[in-house]
């Protein structure tokens, strides 16, 4: 009976040494074939996958490596490993991918499309596969398959619009076409295709894209649009610049009647379009000051610190006038302590010609009250609009750093009389 007993535990104790080694060789198998299976080396990756064939990553890593590798490039071997890595797990998506790519360097379209297929059904909503399946049917000419999945890529993905602008752009210039097939129908995406138009020099297609945004309800970014104002201003289109702009105003809950839009400085400038223009320079602080105005709320305050002999235009703003027309134009200056002997005074000049206008109200310095600067000019036969500017001439004098205080307000242009 002790017998028994002793050979039933060693029984025993040689079954636990079998299992506990079959153990270990499957873990050391299974960290030798993930050891293999991360390498680059396409020897390794191949023990990996006679250790474990049915691993499917091991299939894709290697027929990507062989896909890919500019010195080890072989399509055919690397069409092999992800058909079967897509055979082991269909629903992969990225395998059928890269399958795809392998089947287009072969030359194998048909099988393309079948992979992108498979693709497609395995992640519906993926942008790589929708990007991927619309610069196939691209490249095919089959616009508007290509179309279909841009826009599902671009609604997964909006990071990839820029690229694809630049795609679809350089497939068509059909923008109408584009806008309604290729790209989501959303604002966001619409100002980035308009501001991509412009970037490249496409000013009547970003017209189009802007009738897009226009019939939009609601408020409009206006930073979006500041660029293609100024582009339009700068292209001297003031019309269409000024139609944007009322459409802005108009959006914000703005009523501008005057010529000069807020010359009394009772709101935050938009700092876009027909707005004023309040640029940052070192040595310069400027707010708006509900202490002190000339009319109505507030005025605009600059601060000059005496760290340097500036050269100031940066308060400043695009004013539509009527060619061959006398204006006159108003504005307040009040200053304290303004050194030197060049001071703040006003600079009107036209920024297509300005050869045929460009003139500048009398220099203001020291401390003065409220003080009116007021002057006539009349503009050109093509003028479409006048830049109503700040400004102050660097001093040829040797104490030339300007310090002190100035204030604007109540800036305003009139026509008086045709010329």
């Amino acid at each position: 009976m002790v017998h028994a007993g002793k050979l039933r535990f060693r029984v025993l104790l040689l079954v636990c040494f079998f299992l506990t080694l079959a153990y270990f060789a499957a873990v050391l198998k299974a960290w030798l074939a993930e050891h293999w299976g991360s390498s680059p080396d396409p020897a390794q990756l191949s023990r990996a996958i006679r250790l474990e064939p049915s691993r499917a990553e091991y299939h894709h890593r290697l027929g990507r490596l062989l896909l890919f590798d500019p010195v080890r490039s072989d399509p055919v071997a690397a069409t092999a490993y992800l058909e079967q890595a897509c055979e082991l797990n269909p629903r992969a998506a990225e395998f059928w991918l890269d399958l795809a790519r392998a089947y287009q360097s072969l030359g194998r379209l048909a099988d393309v499309e079948r992979a992108l297929r498979r693709a497609s059904e395995a992640y519906p909503a993926s942008a790589p596969v929708a990007w991927t399946r619309a610069n196939f049917y691209l490249h095919t000419g089959r616009l508007a398959e290509s179309f279909a999945e841009f826009r599902r890529a671009l609604i997964a993905n909006p990071a990839l619009a820029q690229l694809a602008f630049r795609l679809l752009w350089g497939a068509t210039d059909d923008t109408e076409k584009i806008l309604d097939e290729a790209l989501p129908k959303t604002l966001s995406v619409e100002l980035s295709a308009l501001n991509y138009l412009l970037a490249t020099g496409r000013l009547e297609d970003a017209g189009v894209v802007w009738g897009r945004v226009r019939s939009r309800p609601g408020r409009l970014p206006v930073r979006s649009l500041a660029r293609f104002m100024d582009v339009l201003i700068r292209e001297k289109r003031v019309s269409l610049a000024l139609a944007v702009w009322t459409n802005v105003l108009e959006r914000e809950g703005i009523r501008e009647t005057a010529l000069v839009a807020d010359g009394g400085f009772e709101r935050d400038s938009l700092e876009a379009g027909f707005d004023w223009r309040l640029e940052r320079l070192g040595g310069v602080e400027w707010n708006y000051d509900s202490t002190a105005a000339h009319s109505g709320r507030r005025s605009l305050r600059l601060a000059f610190d005496g760290s340097q002999n500036f050269n100031f235009q940066h308060v400043w703003q695009y004013v539509p006038v009527e060619p061959n027309t006398r204006y006159r134009f108003r504005g307040f200056l009040r200053t304290e302590s303004i050194s030197t002997d060049s001071g703040l005074r006003f600079r009107i000049y036209d920024p297509y010609h300005p050869g045929t206008l460009d003139v500048m109200t009398s220099n203001l310095i020291g401390t003065q009250d409220w003080t009116g600067q007021e002057l006539e000019f009349a503009t050109g036969h093509t003028a479409q609009v006048v830049v109503i500017a700040l400004r102050r001439l660097p001093s040829r004098k040797l104490d030339n750093k300007l310090r002190g205080t100035a204030w604007v307000d109540t800036v305003t242009l009139e026509a008086v009389s045709p010329r």
